[in-house]
């Protein structure tokens, strides 16, 4: 449970719900209701923050097991049989070798970004249902995050098992953007007209969207490019 991870994680750094609120850009009222129970499934732009701020991944705030794989669950056995000189050694060759890839990247124009992969993406009952995060290279430097399509309700435009890179804004009026809706996830067009908002299906497959106010839905992002399976 969330919750319970999270009282962890503060007590563990002694962090203050206060301070660390600072620290995520997470508003006080929203990680109160996290740390008391009152909401089990934050969006995902909220966890992302949350974990960038505790400088870890997300399955590692969720406390998922088996985030890492063998070779990370044996560098961590070995780091804590290490003592002070050689974990301090081995943190600087980590980092350096970090920049060093990052800039070798950014030179050929590629970027890394999170890769989130749900059990499909047209359900979800929030973040609690991430199954896998791994990150993914793209020229995309616009992008950041991307994750797998696994249904063909979008075809020819995006097809099953497709990755869609995602930027971290709202849609503007004709572009596609991955919304979180009543505990769906959903691909759709955005409009807008004097009815209001209008979440469109792509392809006719589907149900549209349409509402007064745009506080009922979360963007996730909006699309930038897609890697094809």
């Amino acid at each position: 449970m969330l919750s319970k991870r999270l009282k962890e994680l503060l007590n563990e750094k002694q962090i203050s719900l206060d301070y660390y609120a600072q620290m995520s850009g997470v508003p006080m009222e929203t990680l109160r209701n996290i740390y008391y129970g009152r909401t089990s499934n934050p969006n995902i732009k909220t966890v992302m923050a949350m974990a960038e701020a505790l400088d870890m991944s997300i399955n590692a705030l969720l406390g998922v097991e088996n985030a890492t794989n063998k070779e990370e669950q044996q560098l961590i056995r070995d780091f804590r049989l290490l003592g002070k000189k050689g974990r301090m050694r081995l943190l600087v060759l980590a980092e350096n070798e970090v920049r060093r890839q990052k800039s070798k990247n950014e030179e050929i124009g590629k970027y890394s970004v999170p890769y989130l992969s749900f059990p499909h993406d047209k359900c979800i009952n929030g973040l609690s249902e991430i199954v896998a995060e791994d990150t993914i290279i793209t020229d995309k430097k616009e992008a950041y995050l991307a994750f797998q399509t696994n249904i063909n309700d979008n075809i020819p435009t995006y097809c099953k098992g497709d990755i869609l890179l995602l930027e971290n804004r709202f849609p503007r009026v004709g572009e596609h953007g991955v919304f979180l809706y009543e505990s769906q996830i959903m691909i759709r067009i955005f409009k807008e007209d004097e009815d209001g908002y209008h979440l469109d299906t792509i392809h006719k497959i589907g149900k549209n969207i349409s509402m007064k106010r745009l506080d009922k839905v979360e963007c996730i992002g909006t699309c930038c490019g897609v890697i094809e399976c």
